[in-house]
């Protein structure tokens, strides 16, 4: 434990801290206006921040983020208390610094945490399972039963999927279909021995959880829920799918769920000899987001499945488990940690992952050169949550000033005539017909009926405005 008190002279953490401080309490970050009376109020949060991917509480700021300072003469006397307590209050012991930072001219104690290697954590004296925390959405709470299983494998370095499924029998028609599934048509099973699928034993072989997950999949929560809802709220289902099947079969499924309930439109290659299917938003994203929540969800986690869901306005792929030993920073930044070695390595050579920690920036540039909205990536208590907004961008810079003008009448009232458009903008007619036959043009906007009663349409593909 390293104790840093020369805060006061290093005005690069200042700034950080004053950034952190202006975005709020987060998963990684938490507020104390003063120390507690209780020492447990600000352990459990220590805990919890070492039980996940680190983090830091601010001793001297309010929950407003207001920073209020410890006074002068307290601040060495609360720092030893703080120091003291983490020390003698969780078991194992904890790594941790403390260092006191002038912030807006006030002292502000600063106790960071990183990601603890010997999880769980837990508070001395009790057992684990009553006192053992973990945060979730700027709260700390008691980790369930499931998620105290997954602390205790990450602890030990043990890997869901290479742990033995003793209960399952190992079949050579089975054995062989997968092998020759993974491996091509003239392999034999020892490929399956050498990658760790299966555990050669004297009269036969013993199946890993990951041949269990890759053939039957005994597994019930270790499924993919696809849901399509009406509207752009989670309450009338219009239709639903649960893919329980093998990981290879989930992963196809839900990709074509997804597929098949947002729009698409067509284009001829360069040579016009080849049709192209496009997506609104890109396939290549958001079968990404799919095989990263199979392959990095966390399966000790036996409560949860994954969840599918498409909406009116945006597309939600959500997993169990938080980035395997990594903040959402860090994972968002590209470092990369595998919760599944085993699993990792056969979609990798089947060719469902190109390269460690290149996901999340391959589905970001898919969208950007589609013309999508950027996916957003968020923790949602303990789950890791992808989201596409749903159409194409209409870049500024195809519209002209009087063409957006018109526009923006269209998205107004589609029933609006060329003359009144004319009368509102103060474009003279004939020029408002050739901007709406140029949006036309533009496949921006369509025309449904006759130049009486008919009225003007938005492309179903194209989103006119971020859709939040």
């Amino acid at each position: 434990m390293r104790i840093m008190t020369a805060g006061f002279d290093i005005p690069d953490i200042s700034a950080v801290i004053s950034r952190e401080i202006s975005k709020g309490e987060s998963d990684n970050l938490e507020f104390k206006v003063s120390k507690p009376s209780k020492d447990d109020k600000y352990v459990k949060t220590a805990i919890a921040f070492a039980n996940g991917s680190g983090g830091r509480i601010l001793f001297g700021v309010d929950d407003r983020g207001d920073v209020s300072g410890i006074p002068d003469d307290e601040v060495f006397k609360t720092r030893d208390s703080i120091t003291q307590a983490l020390n003698d209050s969780i078991e194992p012991q904890i790594s941790f610094d403390v260092c006191i930072v002038n912030i807006e001219g006030k002292n502000v104690i600063v106790a960071e945490f990183v990601p603890g290697k010997n999880t769980p954590y837990h508070l001395k004296g009790r057992d684990i399972d009553a006192g053992t925390y973990v945060r979730i959405n700027a709260i700390t709470v008691p980790a369930d039963s499931g998620t105290i299983r997954s602390l205790m494998a990450n602890g030990e370095n043990m890997y869901f999927d290479s742990l033995e499924q003793n209960s399952m029998e190992v079949t050579e028609k089975e054995s062989e279909r997968l092998c020759h599934r993974i491996f091509g048509m003239n392999a034999e099973i020892n490929s399956l021995i050498n990658a760790g699928i299966l555990i050669n034993v004297p009269h036969g072989y013993k199946a890993t959880r990951a041949y269990a997950l890759l053939t039957e999949n005994p597994f019930p929560y270790a499924a993919v829920h696809c849901i399509r809802f009406h509207g752009n709220d989670a309450i009338f289902v219009d239709e639903s799918r649960d893919l329980t099947d093998d990981l290879f079969d989930q992963i196809d499924g839900a990709t074509d769920f997804i597929a098949n309930r947002i729009f698409r439109y067509f284009e001829m290659d360069d040579r016009q000899l080849h049709r192209i299917d496009r997506y609104e938003i890109p396939l290549i994203a958001f079968r990404e987001a799919v095989v990263n929540a199979v392959l990095h969800r966390d399966y000790f986690l036996d409560s949860f499945s994954i969840f599918v869901r498409v909406f009116d306005d945006r597309v939600e792929i959500e997993s169990p488990g938080t980035p395997y030993k990594l903040s959402l920073e860090q994972t968002l930044s590209g470092y990369s940690s595998i919760r599944n070695p085993i699993l990792m390595s056969v979609f990798k050579r089947r060719g469902y992952v190109e390269g460690y920690g290149t996901g999340i920036r391959k589905m970001i540039r898919a969208c950007e050169e589609n013309g999508s909205f950027e996916p957003r990536f968020e923790i949602d208590h303990q789950h890791f949550k992808v989201t596409f907004p749903r159409g194409k961008k209409v870049p500024d810079e195809i519209l002209e000033e009087d063409e957006n003008a018109v526009m923006e009448l269209i998205k107004s009232d589609g029933g609006i005539t060329q003359t009144a458009i004319s009368e509102r903008t103060g474009i003279e007619l004939s020029k408002v017909k050739r901007i709406t036959l140029a949006l036309q043009q533009k496949k921006l906007i369509m025309r449904s009926g006759s130049r009486r009663s008919g009225c003007w349409l938005l492309n179903p593909e194209i989103s006119y405005g971020p859709r939040r």
